[in-house]
């Protein structure tokens, strides 16, 4: 009850079937309409309106219900999330091959949080090697696939190699890892050439023939070529165990995120 009516409250026992909020309200409004009815209202005075208790309890006890299960909720996908957390940090552990590559320093790797992208770079003879490529999924044993480094199987990656000189022209290879072959540790897909940096970044532009159906003595010497700017089986392991690596991390990192967005009031 509001100020006004609390020192109309007795204190009296109730029978056990009643509530004793309840019944104290009841009783109270029943005595203040009693006093009421006995003086007549003065000129100008306000009659207070007397509210249904059940009324009030009826339109107050879904929204409490509501916060009620609204914080049972989050606190339940709380836990459960905290409990994944810990599951997948207790399962990490970041692919050796990765830190070996990267040691060796032959080329400047770059990534953000919570971004897909990656690239390395470097520079042969005044041009500019860019290979680009994205996070990707764990390898699923009910696909097709191969078997990467240690004979464990391992994800296609897709991928591409710009080769780009200061003159603002050059090529892209667009490729997939290939952990199938042994002797060949990706497949080609097309050979794009583009003469202005517009042209480079332009969808519509010409990406180039299909690379198998170059003459094969033409696939031969831009294999090598590659070879010589150091794209081969290395590179390979690298980019598919990165990948796998990188989609982890930016799991357990979106975990956390969540974790968080629920816990903060």
């Amino acid at each position: 009850l509001c100020a006004p009516f609390r020192s109309l409250q007795p204190c009296i026992s109730f029978p056990s079937h009643c509530t004793a909020p309840a019944m104290a309200t009841r009783f109270a409004l029943s005595q203040l309409a009693r006093g009421l009815s006995k003086r007549p209202a003065s000129a100008g005075a306000v009659v207070p309106r007397l509210v249904n208790s059940s009324m009030v309890s009826r339109q107050l006890l879904p929204a409490v219900q509501c916060r009620f299960f609204a914080d049972s909720a989050s606190s339940k996908l709380s836990e459960v999330v905290a409990n994944e957390i810990s599951h997948e940090k207790s399962q990490y552990e970041k692919p050796p091959i990765i830190q070996r590559f990267l040691d060796k320093k032959e080329w400047k790797f770059e990534e953000k949080t919570a971004d897909v992208n990656m690239v390395l770079t470097k520079e042969v003879d005044g041009t500019k090697v860019s290979v680009e490529f994205q996070l990707s999924t764990p390898y699923n044993p009910e696909d097709e696939g191969g078997e990467g480094e240690g004979g464990e199987e391992s994800t296609p990656t897709d991928f591409s190699i710009t080769v780009e000189k200061k003159d603002s022209t050059g090529v892209i290879f667009y490729c997939t890892t290939d952990s199938t072959d042994p002797s060949h540790r990706f497949m080609i897909g097309n050979v794009k050439y583009f003469a202005t940096a517009e042209e480079k970044d332009n969808a519509s532009s010409y990406n180039g023939p299909e690379f198998e159906d170059l003459d094969e003595s033409m696939q031969e010497r831009m294999d090598e070529w590659l070879a010589t700017l150091g794209v081969g089986e290395e590179l390979c392991d690298f980019i598919d165990a990165c990948a796998v690596d990188k989609e982890q991390r930016e799991y357990m990192n979106w975990l956390t995120g969540i974790k968080s967005f629920i816990e903060t009031k």
